[in-house]
């Protein structure tokens, strides 16, 4: 049985795979302040906090002596620009560090088996910049970068692929999502689910043949176009 390990545990895609997919795994699962709900579903949890490197390191040493097939990292930090321009520069360094940086050190100091993949959630709406998210968007566009940086040093025995995502509509809604959604090109029932079967694919394929892999999830949202 593969080892995987969540990071973000307690996030809602988390709960997603946990529910759908969790028995077919070994898991190890961390989270900052809530545990995840994981049901019936057994899974080791860690407290571990993305920002500071303390904890970091902390984590990986405490799991020095197992080795994983595969890390999801499904934790991110989505918040909108400080209105005090003085608080910018701790928010650049937290999101960067949450978003991007921390998966850097993770994947450079976990021990995984030949073949393991390292699955990341990207932004598919950064390549159309929203206002007054600034910090958040240059740590999204910073995490594409990183995955091709991994995706040399880890060769030949580890995979990164980095999935953007565009609006996901689940059990948990609301107005702005919805409206999003509804801009799709394409419209499928249950585009969360697609994505889970996607990320089991690649956990379970060994011929997937690349490697810094960058794909969008969105319906077409994104994508530039008039009408």
């Amino acid at each position: 049985m593969k080892k995987i390990l969540i990071v973000g545990a307690s996030s809602k895609l988390a709960r997603r795979f946990l529910l759908t997919k969790g028995d077919e795994y070994k898991l190890y699962g961390t989270y900052n302040n809530i545990p995840p709900k994981t049901g019936k579903i057994m899974i080791q949890q860690y407290k571990l906090n993305l920002a500071n490197v303390v904890s970091i390191n902390t984590f990986t040493d405490t799991v020095a002596s197992i080795v994983f097939d595969g890390l999801l990292f499904f934790a991110s930090t989505y918040i909108a620009d400080p209105q005090d321009k003085s608080d910018m520069t701790g928010r650049y360094q937290s999101d960067m560090f949450i978003n991007s940086t921390s998966i850097a050190i993770l994947a450079k100091n976990i021990h995984f088996q030949p073949g393991s993949k390292i699955i990341v959630l990207g932004d598919s709406g950064i390549s159309l910049p929203k206002k007054g998210y600034t910090s958040y968007s240059l740590s999204k566009l910073a995490l594409e970068d990183i995955i091709k940086l991994l995706a040399v040093d880890l060769a030949p025995n580890v995979s990164t692929i980095c999935i953007k995502l565009g609006p996901t509509l689940t059990a948990y809604r609301g107005t702005e999502k919805e409206l999003y959604y509804d801009r799709n090109l394409i419209k499928v029932k249950d585009p969360a689910s697609g994505l889970i079967n996607f990320i089991n694919f690649l956990l379970n394929e060994p011929n997937f043949n690349s490697t810094g892999f960058i794909v969008n999830y969105d319906g077409g949202t994104y994508l530039r176009r008039i009408a």
